[in-house]
Parts: C-alpha cells; sequence; structure tokens
C-alpha cells in the first residue's frame, strides 16, 4: 500500500465568489453621482449600488489560507483560515434507507476564519479615493487600515452572502491551487465576527437550495378572486389591479379544491371549469387563484431536472442533460411519466425524494461540480468494479462490517394513480391502484414491508412500469445489504467517490467455508482527510441476466463465431434444440 511523502505539508484553501460590480462609479451605464446618490462612492456591491439598473455583476474569488510559510503567491488570498471540518454527504440508494432522507445527507464544511486588519487596497477599487477623500461627498478622506477590520467589511458590503459559491481546496505546499482536488459547495449560514474576531461560515452542496422551507413548485401565486364566482361562471377577474402579468396566457388554476384551464387577457381569465376530477363549485371573492404546474410525458431523469430548474437558474451549469438522458434511456428507456398536477406549492426535496423510489439515485458531486444521476442497473458491458482489498487498498485495521436490516424488503407496495390533485397528503386513500412485488420465498421468517406513494404515473396509473421498478428494488433488497465501512490511502480517492461501485475483498467478508469473497458494492459516504480515504460502501445486489443487443458492425454472424466477451454481454436468439450449454442463451 502506498504511503503519502512525510517531507510534503498539506495545505487547505477556501475561496468565496463574490457578487463584484463590473462597473465604474459615475462612469455610463453607472448613473450614480457622488452627492446626489449617496455620501460616498459604492463598494462594488449590489447593497451598496447607488444606480441598481446598471448593477452588473461579475466575480471576484477572495482566498482564504492557513498562516504558514508557502501559501500560494497569489492576488487576494488572506493567511487567516484557522480551521475547516466538513461531514462529507451520504447517499441514500433509491431513497431506501429509512434512517435517512429520500435524497441522503446534504454534504457540509464549516470554515472557521480569523478576522484582522487590512488596507483594503484589494477589494476596495477607490481605496485610495478613500484616503485622500475623493470617494467622499464631504471631501474629508480616512485610513481604512485603522477602520475596522476585513471579514466585518467584506461582510457588511456582501450581505447577501446565502447561496454563494464556496471552494475547499485540498493539496500540498506548492501545488497551483487549479490543480488541487476541489470540494464545491453554497454558504449557508454566517455567524460572527465575535468578540476575539472569529467568523464562522456554513457551507453545504448544491441541492440545500432544493431544500423543501428554500424552493418549492410551484411558486405561490398571490392574484384573488376580485368577486365571488358561481358554479358556471366561465370568466373570472384577478385583483390587485395589474396581477394578470405575473400569470401565463394561458394554463392551469386552482381556485378552493377546483381545478381550471385557463386562458388569460390582461386581469381577466376565460376558464374551464372542473377539470380533472374536481366538481364545479362557488368561490368568495379573495378566494386565492394558485397557478398549477402541469408535468407531462417526460421521463424520471427530466422531471427530476424539471424540478431542480423551476424558477431558478443556481443548477442549469450543474446538470450534464446527455448524460442524464443517456443513463435513463439505456436501462429506463421507453419509460414515460403520467400527467402529474402540482395544485399547490410542494417543495423540491419532497418531489426529487418521491423519484428516486422510482429506482433511481440523485446527489451532488462536490469534485466533479455535478448533480448526479443514476438508475438501479448492473454495470454495462463496458465498466467494471473498483477492486478494494485488504492487500493493495485498505488500511490496516480499519475495515468492518454491518447488517442493513431495516432496509430488507419481503415486499415492496407502490401506490399509484391519483384520485384528488388538490388533496393534502399522499395516503393509499389517494390512489386508486397497487402494484405488489413480493419474494416467493420469506426465509427470514419476518414480513418487512416497504410503502411508496407515486403521484408521477399521473391518474391513470401505471401497472407495468411499476411491477418493473418494484421488482428490481426487491432483488437488490430482498437480503440485509451488508455496509462496509473503512480507510484507504490517498491513491484510491478518485475511485472510491461517492455513488462509485466497487469489488470489496476483506477478512470482514467471509464465505460460508471461511473463504473471503468478493462483494460487489456501492460507495454512499466518502470523505477526504490528509492522505486518507474514509468510506462506506452497501451490497449492490443485481439479481437477474442481463444482456445487450450486439452492435451491427462487430456483431458475429452466430454464437459458434462469437468471442467469449460477446457471447458474455451479447443477446442471440436460440432454441430449445441448442446448444448443450443452454444457460448461455439468452431465451426470447
Amino acid at each position: 500500500m502506498g504511503m503519502t511523502s512525510l517531507s510534503r505539508q498539506p495545505i487547505t484553501l477556501v475561496e468565496i465568489d463574490l457578487p463584484y460590480c463590473t462597473r465604474t462609479y459615475g462612469t455610463a451605464p453607472c448613473a450614480a453621482i457622488l452627492g446626489t446618490t449617496g455620501a460616498l462612492k459604492c463598494f462594488h456591491s449590489r447593497a451598496t449600488c447607488q444606480d441598481p439598473d446598471n448593477y452588473s455583476a461579475g466575480v471576484k474569488t477572495v482566498t482564504f489560507a492557513p498562516n504558514i510559510a508557502g501559501i500560494p503567491d497569489i492576488p487576494g488570498i488572506f493567511p487567516c483560515l484557522s480551521d475547516v471540518s466538513s461531514r462529507p454527504g451520504e447517499l441514500n440508494l433509491s431513497g431506501f434507507d429509512p434512517g435517512s432522507t429520500a435524497l441522503g445527507v446534504r454534504a457540509r464544511v464549516t470554515v472557521k476564519l480569523q478576522d484582522f486588519t487590512n488596507n483594503d487596497t484589494w477589494l476596495d477599487k477607490y481605496q485610495s479615493e478613500r484616503v485622500s477623500g475623493a470617494a467622499l461627498a464631504s471631501g474629508i478622506g480616512y485610513d481604512p487600515l485603522g477602520r475596522g477590520r476585513f471579514l466585518a467589511r467584506m461582510f457588511a458590503r456582501f450581505p447577501y452572502y446565502l447561496g454563494l459559491s464556496l471552494r475547499v481546496r485540498r493539496g500540498y505546499v506548492g501545488d497551483a491551487p487549479a490543480s488541487m482536488p476541489t470540494e464545491h459547495y453554497v454558504i449557508s449560514e454566517l455567524t460572527g465576527p465575535n468578540a476575539a474576531g472569529v467568523v464562522q461560515i456554513t457551507a453545504k452542496d448544491i441541492l440545500d437550495l432544493a431544500d423543501n422551507d428554500k424552493a418549492v413548485i410551484p411558486s405561490p401565486s398571490i392574484g384573488k378572486l376580485l368577486s365571488a364566482m358561481t358554479a358556471v361562471d366561465t370568466t373570472a377577474t384577478l385583483t390587485p389591479a395589474g396581477i394578470g402579468s405575473e400569470y401565463p396566457a394561458s394554463g392551469m388554476v386552482r381556485i378552493g379544491r377546483e381545478l381550471m384551464t385557463f386562458t388569460r387577457s390582461g386581469d381577466v381569465l376565460t376558464l374551464g371549469r372542473a377539470q380533472d376530477g374536481t366538481a364545479a363549485a362557488t368561490h368568495a371573492a379573495l378566494d386565492v387563484v394558485q397557478i398549477c404546474e402541469v408535468i407531462e410525458g417526460t421521463g424520471v431523469h427530466e422531471a427530476a431536472a424539471h424540478v431542480l430548474k423551476y424558477g431558478t437558474t443556481a443548477f442549469d451549469s450543474f446538470i450534464d442533460t446527455a448524460a442524464w438522458d443517456d443513463e435513463y434511456q439505456t436501462w429506463y428507456g421507453g419509460m414515460t411519466l403520467g400527467r402529474v398536477i402540482l395544485s399547490k406549492p410542494i417543495g423540491k426535496k419532497t418531489l426529487i425524494g418521491e423519484l428516486c423510489q422510482l429506482g433511481v439515485m440523485i446527489w451532488w458531486d462536490a469534485v466533479a461540480q455535478e448533480v448526479r444521476f443514476k438508475v438501479n442497473s448492473p454495470l454495462l458491458p463496458d465498466e467494471s468494479y473498483y477492486s478494494v482489498t485488504d492487500a493493495a487498498n485498505l488500511v490496516q485495521g480499519t475495515p468492518d462490517v454491518d447488517r442493513a436490516e431495516k432496509q430488507r424488503a419481503s415486499a415492496i407496495w407502490m401506490f399509484h394513480g391519483v384520485k384528488d390533485w388538490t388533496s393534502d397528503a399522499l395516503t393509499a386513500e389517494n390512489f386508486d391502484k397497487l402494484t405488489i412485488a413480493a419474494v416467493g420465498e420469506n426465509l427470514y421468517g419476518q414480513d418487512a414491508f416497504k410503502q411508496m406513494f407515486s403521484r408521477w404515473w399521473g391518474a391513470a396509473g401505471n401497472d407495468t412500469a411499476v411491477s418493473v421498478i418494484t421488482e428490481r428494488l426487491l432483488a437488490r433488497y430482498r437480503n440485509i445489504p451488508n455496509i462496509v465501512s473503512g480507510e484507504l490511502d490517498v491513491k484510491d480517492r478518485a475511485s472510491v467517490t461517492l455513488g462509485s461501485r466497487i469489488l470489496v475483498e476483506s477478512y470482514v467478508l467471509e464465505d460460508v467455508d471461511g473463504a473471503i469473497i468478493a462483494e460487489p458494492m456501492q460507495v454512499n459516504y466518502a470523505e477526504y482527510t490528509d492522505g486518507r480515504v474514509k468510506f462506506s460502501a452497501e451490497t449492490y445486489r443485481l439479481d437477474g441476466q442481463f444482456a445487450f443487443w450486439l452492435d451491427s458492425a462487430t456483431a458475429p454472424v452466430d454464437w459458434d463465431s462469437a468471442t467469449e466477451a460477446q457471447r458474455a454481454t451479447g443477446a442471440f436468439w436460440g432454441d430449445a434444440g441448442s446448444p448443450d450449454e443452454a444457460s448461455d442463451y439468452i431465451w426470447f
């Protein structure tokens, strides 16, 4: 097993991207005028802007380093970093662990900084004019070095820090920052500076922006009925005046427990009453007219992307649409979700969690800076497990094995086919259909039922698709999964990441005769520290035989002319009379 060179000193850097205005104060298009729009020139932040219509945010990256010799010689680096502690994300495979959320646990990092005095030349474009007085309407200058401290001033100028990008780079003294392995987060909390000048920043992974208390779909509507409606009225006027501009030209709305289609002209809606199983009713003046979100004819991956991207551009650059589509078409091709009506604001995390129960995983890859999408599926023919063994990878004395008894399922029940889109809760009473996948023989002697409620198959439900999904999940969880944890050498860092699939051979995994077995597993936790990788992985069990049609350009003429690799991965037509080894054939 390799060892990190003792001559190299680890170093951690923390970077924050500040939204720094690209304009020059008082120069067109900036229309700010010293003494008229403000008593002093701005600090290039939105909070201090005096001409918001022409504010144009760029990026200015501030870097914090520990106070040691050899920190990188780059602009905007400050040696005030006193501590960085992290809690890596945890993946809840297909949302199956009842002890976690459907989206697992968000990655979290806590950064402690020590405030300090500074002359402000790097952060303040007009620093010299503050000294001379030219940047102040009074003409009386001051010395920034003797007024306040760097961090307190920075967050006073940039108070809208929630959601700002924060990166943690971990490497060694002498490494270029851009070459260091990097974790990406968004700021979620700030405390300090306290009496001792300590500032603490908490940041989480990008999926924190989808938490239920931060993001919902659809957005709440504030338009209301100007006057009461009878059960037969086909028009309605919105109030307050002008609010119609916040409604689309057409779509669906909910008033009370009734769904209606509409077209809009100004503040006036022309309505199609009693839609999707709801009944026409009377409605009082000032009842809320809530815009509904209708998602129809999509795959699970498209529905998940739609939810994450709704009302924000924050996820646009973090979702590899082509990769998501390729994964979905490979394993769920042709499977389409139903017509789903979201008739009230629902937390994005709730909706993504429901989608994960359909046999997929969605998580944040902090190093690759991507939101990943993976179907519960076997390896592709050109994929292989990364080998993890006692001899080559695992740090001596660290492997351990646990059993996830609560994840075992003897039967999976999925309710689908929504009755009432205006119901406030997903319960068995609000579904027309139930599909059950159950083991043929429960050798454990105890039942373990897993109930799921899915709105995503629409009002009609989908018995065929639900059967496929529940059978796949049952194949994975019919037996108690093993959970192997331990520590690895730093050389394994790139291969043992959240969601990666590994083949573990360790003395903690033995066969009935005491021999060490090689168990396929999926990583659900990975923490990177100086010289070590702490990890946890869960049994990746997929029963059944899987094969692919061979590419027409390389397919053999028949079984006899096929290579072993082609026989192992390709699908062949066969008949009951041959060959002798019938198990080698895929029968159709």
